[in-house]
């Protein structure tokens, strides 16, 4: 898959405030993105997750909205997309740090529309 996540640090204007909602929340930025472009950015908390050695990522506006995610080493990261999917393997997605997007080893073998005989 030729997609990813960046995530930024948000600067919480009420962390560490007892009365607010995201007052002792942890938070970052999310964009996602396919290939190159991004296509949706979300606001998201960081708690404890259920799943052992993981931390859960849930969107602030959105809940529905979850990552689960483990540091394997500086540059790969394990994610699930809810924890109710840690007991099946094949749902776990391992990401790797990428310098620039887009750069598929299949791209040169694509073959477009025309080419192919899709298009007459």
């Amino acid at each position: 898959m030729d997609g990813g996540v960046v995530f930024t640090p948000y600067v919480n204007p009420q962390f560490g405030k007892n009365n607010t909602e995201s007052g002792g929340a942890i938070m970052v930025t999310a964009t996602f993105y396919l290939y190159d472009k991004p296509v949706k950015e979300a606001l998201m908390v960081a708690r404890q997750s259920q799943i052992p050695g993981f931390v859960e990522f849930y969107g602030y506006d959105s809940r529905e909205l979850q990552m689960h995610i483990r540091m394997v080493d500086d540059d790969t990261f394990q994610s699930f997309a809810s924890d109710t999917q840690y007991r099946s393997p094949e749902k776990l997605n391992t990401y790797k740090k990428v310098d620039s997007f887009n750069k598929s080893n299949y791209k040169s073998e694509l073959k477009s529309a025309l080419d192919d005989g899709t298009v007459f």
